[in-house]
């Protein structure tokens, strides 16, 4: 028959062990766990289109960007009609993203003339590019046959 032999009885001040020995202690709490919620329904909010559609319109720079009110108008009267025609194949679709670069000998110029663009489409044609994001550059270009030419990068929003 085997015989119970009693473990060492506490005592009053710590023993000295060689080497470290486990003391229980208080369990520590337990982390929260993931549990997984009902997925979410599927949105149908657009997205953005992957292609960009370009298109390039010229404009008069000294009339558009000039002091002659007379000239800016009619020069602004003259590119609405354009970009009328130019962008009548976007009707009832909406731009999510507008980039514009006017090529011009100077970035300050270039910049105005993307800027200048860029208002009159959204003015022209309120319900495509009404809540587009429109960003203006510029292009550098020494050739003055190009002076005035905008190319546009239009990014139109689609239904997934």
């Amino acid at each position: 028959m085997p015989t119970y032999t009693a473990g060492p009885s506490p005592t009053s001040q710590p023993t000295f062990t060689p080497l470290p020995t486990y003391t229980a202690g208080p369990s520590p709490t337990p982390l929260p766990t993931y549990t997984a919620g009902p997925t979410p329904p599927r949105t149908n909010d657009p997205t953005l289109s992957q292609q960009a559609l370009e298109f390039r319109l010229v404009a008069n720079v000294d009339a558009l960007l000039g002091t002659d009110t007379t000239q800016r108008n009619r020069e602004q009267d003259r590119l609405r009609d354009a970009i009328r025609q130019q962008f009548a194949g976007l009707r009832g679709q909406r731009a999510g993203i507008v980039l514009t670069f006017g090529l011009a000998p100077t970035p300050a110029e270039g910049g105005r003339l993307s800027r200048e663009i860029n208002e009159l489409l959204q003015d022209t044609l309120p319900d495509i590019f009404g809540g587009a994001v429109m960003r203006d550059f510029h292009n550098i270009q020494g050739d003055p046959a190009l002076r005035g030419t905008v190319e546009m990068e239009v990014y139109v929003l689609v239904q997934p």
